[in-house]
């Protein structure tokens, strides 16, 4: 492997280890987990089996336990109605729900121009 390369693979290994919803994103299992800790092994000549379990060792101690957000095109689909969900447009961000005819605004009450996207966070998983 280049030295550039080396230090590529070498930095987002480290940054999976500051930043621990790069490391989810990243994290074992994935595609890209499996390219750069075999890349890794093989700059430095040990086996990828146990960099990795060495990797998982210090990301479980950083694990994220934060929400991914799946957001959805408001003008293609609509959440439930009356489902309470997080909206967004080029300028804000609110939280409203669908009636079944129009956007309303919680703050408000009130019928809302329609987001661009929406979300329905699930919250803290017990």
């Amino acid at each position: 492997m280049s030295a550039a390369a080396d230090k590529a693979v070498r930095h987002v290994l480290s940054r999976m280890l500051q930043d621990p919803r790069l490391g989810f994103l990243l994290g074992f299992g994935s595609e890209s987990f499996d390219l750069l800790t075999a890349a890794q092994a093989e700059a430095e000549g040990r086996p990828v089996e146990l960099l990795r379990s060495t990797l998982m060792v210090q990301l479980a101690r950083r694990a994220w336990s934060g929400e991914m957000l799946d957001w959805h095109d408001a003008k293609l689909t609509k959440p439930d109605a009356e489902l309470t969900v997080v909206c967004i447009d080029a300028e804000d961000v609110w939280c409203g729900y669908w009636d079944g005819e129009s956007w309303i605004g919680c703050e408000s009450g009130g019928t809302v121009a329609a987001p661009r996207y929406w979300a329905d966070p699930k919250g803290p998983q017990a």
